[in-house]
């Protein structure tokens, strides 16, 4: 668990983080641009990891630096995204292996980053950084 001096308020890293998201979001749709025009869900992915990340972060009280080395896990995933966005945009319709390796290229990231959220959670509930009244189901004897 962490000292009690190491503890901090959210706010800092929300802040820094919604500024990553954002560029992400930018860079992610100039890829999806550049590599197919007319894609309507230019936002989707990015946008989708800021909505999740905000949500998780109302509920997280308390942060120290594991937590913040682990928001920047999350976020060097966020932010390489628009590379293999435009990969995989690239290769969408080839019958070579080319799109598979584009494919499996974008599905890591976006595995790695999922990875990377339910390490935040873990560490989160395990430092006691979050607020819950969650408790533990007690199983009813046979």
């Amino acid at each position: 668990m962490s000292a009690q001096s190491d503890l901090a308020e959210t706010g800092r890293l929300e802040a820094f983080s919604d500024g990553v998201f954002a560029i992400a979001v930018v860079a992610d749709a100039a890829a999806r641009v550049a590599a197919v025009r007319g894609v309507p869900d230019q936002l989707r992915d990015p946008g989708i990891m800021w909505v999740n990340h905000r949500s998780m972060f109302r509920q997280i009280k308390r942060a120290d630096r594991g937590l913040m080395f682990l928001n920047l896990l999350l976020l060097l995933w966020a932010t390489l995204l628009p590379f293999p966005t435009s990969l995989f945009a690239e290769h969408l319709e080839d019958e070579s292996s080319n799109a598979h390796v584009a494919a499996a290229v974008y599905s890591t990231n976006q595995t790695l980053a999922a990875f990377a959220f339910s390490l935040i959670w873990w560490y989160v509930l395990r430092n006691h950084l979050v607020d819950h009244t969650c408790r533990r189901r007690r199983s009813a004897s046979r």
